[in-house]
C-alpha cells in the first residue's frame, strides 16, 4: 500500500490525476484532450499506456444503436499510465515529461 501511494504520490508532482477521492487506488488514470497523442508518444518511448474502458455498447454483442455521450467522452480524454509498483521516481518523471511535451505540441 505504501509503495503504490508513493507512485501515485511521484504522479501528482508533475500532473493531474483523475482522483476518486480515495487515498490509495489502483489505476493512475489521466484526462486530457490529447490521449490518442500521448499514447502515440509514451508507445514511441517504449512506454504502455491504454485508452480507458471501452464503452460497452461499441462490442458487437452489445451494440443497441443508442448513443452514451459520457462513455464515449472518458473513453475519448481518459488514459490508463503505467502504474506497476516496480515505476521508480525516474521512470515517472520520465512518463510525465512526454506528457507534458505532447500537451504544449512539442514534438516527443
Amino acid at each position: 500500500l505504501e509503495r503504490r501511494n508513493t507512485v501515485f504520490d511521484n504522479y501528482r508532482k508533475h500532473i493531474k490525476l483523475v482522483d476518486f477521492g480515495y487515498r490509495s487506488t489502483w489505476m493512475v488514470i489521466y484526462k486530457t484532450d490529447h490521449a490518442d497523442a500521448i499514447i502515440t508518444a509514451l508507445k514511441y518511448n517504449d512506454i504502455q499506456a491504454v485508452k480507458y474502458y471501452r464503452p460497452i455498447p461499441t462490442n458487437p454483442a452489445f451494440e443497441d444503436g443508442k448513443n452514451y455521450p459520457v462513455a464515449e467522452y472518458v473513453f475519448d480524454h481518459c488514459i490508463y499510465l503505467p502504474s506497476s509498483l516496480t515505476l521508480t521516481k525516474n521512470d515517472i518523471d520520465r512518463i510525465c515529461k512526454i506528457i507534458k511535451r505532447v500537451e504544449e505540441n512539442e514534438r516527443y
